[in-house]
């Protein structure tokens, strides 16, 4: 989901690596949202074997795949630096019209639609009146507009507090930037910064109450990440990967354990995601490879319209899709060998995600591409 297009200087192999990171990321956000793994076994009288079942859905839910939008974010400030370095803080005005820009059009698109479109349809009732005053629209604005239907469906988020962020974050990047031309003050602004965002997510971790996934203190810990990353790329070992990898299971195994103990979950604001989403960008980054998939490539250079469009094309293959299984006696979970598969988020996650391939591959042909791209 990098937006800006000035990355013609970059070598071919470190385009891979990156169109790699993006592939994986996107991936991962469709899993997220669209949850399309709902499976139990019933025949199966051992108690314990169906929640280590249950549990292992939930580690692929809750741990793999939230260090998607870290992992787009410490890639976007990575190339961001590297721009900074290269054309200088002029480059700073650029990307922050690109980021408004595109932020404007995708925000307006979820008013429409949430305002718009869903009273039309009647399809669900709006859970939050329009906006009377400007402190109510900076507040819908910075969470990525309206969202949360009360209907019979799963869907109704806005995935664009992401826009937000990373205009947020290219700010307090800039500021980074700055401060850190003193490399003495760039070790310390960035060991503070880590070691207190760690800190501050350990300890919300044991506490009441939930860091809101769309905060910016979730992800001020990855501009540091993103600058060393990017100063000391050619240093990594496979040490340091395995340090983080290993702080990443570690920290998993905490969140299993806080979780099934009922403690508040947190998500973003979490050590683990830090260590998972640094760990795939540290293993990734130098890899060496000579050719790129196509797949990759589409999933890479199409991530934006993907994050973009999925939640309103799921919207509208669940409205649609409800009513037929109804109409057909579709069971929700059906049997498959010794499992119960829920057929019906199943068959909706992947139209979802066929759908929302052929509209980015469409609109990435027409005027709109700069949205999409």
């Amino acid at each position: 989901m990098e937006l800006n297009k000035n990355n013609e200087q970059i070598d071919t192999q470190r385009n891979y690596n990156l169109d790699l990171i993006k592939a994986i990321s996107i991936v991962l956000v469709l899993i997220w949202h669209l949850q399309p793994f709902d499976i139990s076994i019933p025949n199966i009288t051992r108690f314990s074997v169906n929640i280590i079942f249950k549990e292992a859905l939930n580690v692929l839910y809750f741990q793999v795949t939230l260090i998607a939008v870290p992992s787009f974010l410490i890639i976007s400030q990575y190339i961001y630096f590297q721009k900074l370095k290269q054309y200088g803080y002029i480059y700073f005005f650029k990307r922050l019209a690109v980021l408004f820009y595109i932020t404007i059009f995708w925000i307006s698109a979820q008013f429409l639609f949430y305002y718009l479109v869903i009273p039309l349809l009647s399809a669900g009732t709006i859970t939050l009146p329009p906006p009377t005053n400007i402190s109510d629209w900076l507040r819908l604005i910075m969470i990525g507009g309206p969202f949360k239907l009360n209907s019979n469906t799963n869907v109704g988020s806005s995935a664009f507090y992401y826009l937000t962020t990373l205009i947020a974050l290219t700010i307090f990047s800039t500021l980074y930037a700055i401060a850190c031309r003193n490399k003495q003050l760039e070790k310390f602004i960035s060991i503070l910064i880590i070691s207190m965002s760690l800190i501050y997510f350990q300890q919300h971790s044991f506490k009441e109450g939930v860091i809101t996934y769309s905060r910016i203190e979730n992800f001020i810990i990855y501009i540091p990440i993103a600058h060393l990353v990017n100063s000391y790329r050619d240093r990594l070992r496979y040490t340091a990967n395995y340090v983080l990898w290993a702080g990443y299971f570690l920290f998993c195994f905490q969140d299993v354990y806080l979780r099934t103990s009922g403690f508040q979950f947190n998500i973003y604001g979490r050590v683990s995601i830090v260590f998972g989403a640094t760990a795939l960008i540290c293993s990734l980054i130098n890899k060496k490879n000579t050719t790129e998939a196509p797949s990759v490539r589409f999933l890479s250079s199409h991530s934006l319209g993907i994050f973009a469009l999925h939640l309103y094309i799921q919207y509208f293959m669940t409205l649609y899709l409800m009513p037929i299984f109804s109409l057909y006696y579709i069971r929700r979970k059906m049997p498959f060998w010794e499992f119960r598969i829920n057929f019906q988020v199943l068959s909706i996650g992947l139209l979802t995600v066929l759908v929302t391939f052929i509209c980015v591959y469409i609109l990435g042909k027409t005027p709109l591409r700069k949205f999409v791209k």
